[in-house]
């Protein structure tokens, strides 16, 4: 609660303060006295005297003027901060700040909270979705199991059916032995004699042992074999008649009681399952309804929560409305109304008499100091030469560098040439041209030395493009300038005759001291300036830097143009001398062999 003392109509009471701004109208009264003084002093000087040594005088004292402001206000500053009420005010927003971050804090906890129950929503009906899919592939299994036992209970039936059937009709033809009883039809009763005394021997004895194969070892005629053959068919036809068509009730009961034993099991593993199903669902939908439930307590208790700090943050912004007009402001001019020593009635007036006074002074004070420079300058100062002097401020490129436009940080993946760069900002590729500048493409005169140079500045390093005004180019490179370090990539490639300056509006920022750059290598004959006022264009065979030993190049090699690429070599080592003889000739990775620009030519060959 604001002090009734401290409040009146919603500024300081100047009652209440006068009786405790003592100090602070001594202090105001002494920093003005002093003031005037030191103006006085200066007028004087200024107009009358015009004396060198005063002069010194005045400059000192016009920054003693202002170093004593600068105490001055930060004595008052912190007689102000050392209010009860101005600390009670600061401990209510404080509080208030602490308030809001709770508040935050709670805001973030029921949104988890609320995001926890949809998800316990889609859990549940995950679960069962996926419980109850487990029911009905076992459910199925169970359905296929008894589908196969049906399947095998028939085939096993009809498996011992045939089995009777067969001994049967085995049974019949062996009963039927071969006597000349039984063959009165067939031969006569010589003949007969004569064919079993040949069966005999080969143990023929019944109609079960006359078959083809056992007959042609009996030297028997062909008409006599066929005969028995037939005789044997129409036994075992007659036989087949007779045959049992059904098995017998002992052996029938017996398949029947294992079958319906193996579909029991069979429907107690369905019942089983089926309760544990039931288990299953009920254990799902019980614990979700837990969770669910705790979810619900624990978002009711933090949205009571969120509502008793809003209220609380509410009530404490109610309160700081009453200190809404406590600042230092108001505290100042009540100390510059105690320093002339005002009454209650017109405090406000005469504070901004003190005020304006103040400033007065400073400004008269400042004037007579620019004076006094002036003076000091006239009686002093050397005479002015136009010979260029040591003291000139030194000269930085990077002063031309906009300040207010897009500053990005990127990792050069690949130099494309002398003004081109491939670059990763954040995860992804641009290409990047150089703003102002334009060097020769790699297979032109100075081509390689370019972008052998870029490769020295900016491959592999972390750099830091800056935009003028213009963004992109017509091919959507980005147009920056580039900063490698304190190094200004543009500017050293162009003082140093690796380009040359161009200017392509309207990003202009740097192209005066692109062109001051270029002259400087232009009389250094650096670089491309080195032998010609103006390069050639192109030339057939690349020119070798000067000194350097020219070798002849390995086959397939050639850097007049840029013609081959990995798949022409066979062996790493010959791609790796091809590259390394364009860069002795001066015409750089013309090829473009070296992809990465780490020094190695087609890696990817054996």
């Amino acid at each position: 609660m604001v002090s009734s003392k401290l409040v009146d109509n919603g500024v300081f009471s100047k009652k209440d303060f006068l009786s405790e701004l003592k100090d602070e109208a001594r202090t105001i009264r002494g920093a003005i006295l002093i003031q005037g003084i030191f103006v006085l002093i200066s007028g004087v000087n200024v107009w009358y005297l015009k004396s060198t040594p005063l002069s010194w005088v005045i400059l000192v004292s016009f920054f003693g003027v202002l170093a004593g402001l600068s105490l001055i206000g930060s004595y008052l500053w912190t007689r102000y901060s050392t209010q009860p009420e101005v600390e009670e005010k600061e401990k209510l927003k404080k509080e208030q700040a602490k308030l809001s971050e709770r508040i935050a804090l709670t805001a973030q906890q029921i949104e988890k909270l609320e995001e926890a129950r949809g998800v316990l929503e889609s859990n549940e009906q995950a679960y069962l979705a996926k419980r109850n899919t487990q029911a009905q592939e076992q459910l199925a299994e169970i359905n296929e199991m008894r589908r196969q036992l049906d399947s095998t209970y028939r085939e096993t039936q009809q498996t011992a059916l045939r089995q009777l059937q067969t001994t049967y009709i085995r049974e019949g033809l062996s009963a039927e032995k071969l006597t000349e009883a039984t063959l009165p039809e067939l031969f006569d009763p010589q003949h007969r004699a004569q064919v079993l005394a040949r069966l005999t021997p080969h143990q023929i004895l019944s109609a079960q042992d006359i078959r083809a194969e056992w007959l042609a070892q009996t030297d028997l005629e062909p008409e006599t074999i066929n005969a028995l053959l037939a005789w044997r068919q129409e036994i075992e036809a007659e036989l087949q008649t007779t045959q049992p068509v059904t098995l017998p009730e002992t052996e029938l009961e017996a398949l029947v009681q294992e079958h319906q034993a193996q579909i029991a099991q069979l429907e107690q593993q369905e019942i089983v399952n089926k309760v544990a199903l039931e288990k299953d669902l009920f254990d799902i939908r019980e614990a979700t309804t837990k969770l669910r439930e705790r979810n619900k307590n624990s978002l009711s208790a933090a949205r009571s929560a969120l509502r008793g700090l809003q209220d609380k943050q509410n009530a404490i912004a109610k309160q700081r409305e009453a200190y809404a007009q406590i600042n230092f402001r108001q505290f100042f001019i009540l100390a510059l109304s105690a320093a002339l020593g005002s009454r209650k009635s017109r405090y406000q007036v005469r504070a901004g008499v003190a005020h304006v006074l103040v400033w007065s002074f400073l400004l008269l004070q400042g004037g007579f100091s620019l004076q006094s420079v002036q003076i000091i300058n006239e009686n002093v100062s050397p005479p002015l030469s136009t010979a260029p002097t040591s003291t000139t401020a030194p000269f930085s490129p990077l002063a031309c560098l906009p300040t207010e436009t897009l500053r990005q940080i990127g990792i050069v993946s690949r130099v494309v040439d002398g003004d081109t760069i491939d670059v990763e900002i954040n995860g992804e590729k641009f290409r990047v041209r150089y703003i102002g500048i334009d060097a020769p493409e790699p297979d032109q005169d100075y081509g390689g030395l370019s972008l052998n140079e870029n490769i020295l500045l900016v491959a592999g390093q972390e750099v830091t493009l800056i935009q003028d005004l213009g963004d992109k180019d017509d091919f959507g490179r980005l147009l920056r300038y580039v900063l490698v370090g304190e190094i200004f990539v543009n500017y050293q490639l162009v003082q140093e005759g690796h380009a040359r300056a161009s200017a392509y509006t309207p990003n202009v920022a740097c192209q005066a001291t692109f062109e001051m750059a270029q002259a400087i290598a232009e009389t250094n004959r650096a670089g491309l300036w080195r032998t010609y006022a103006t390069p050639p264009p192109t030339v057939l065979q690349p020119t070798a830097p000067e000194g350097a030993l020219v070798t002849p190049l390995p086959a397939p090699c050639s850097c007049t143009a840029n013609t081959l690429n990995c798949s022409d070599f066979t062996t790493q080592a010959e791609a790796q001398a091809c590259h390394a003889a364009c860069i002795q000739a001066g015409v750089g990775d013309i090829h473009q062999l070296d992809g990465n620009a780490d020094g190695m030519a087609c890696e990817s060959l054996p």
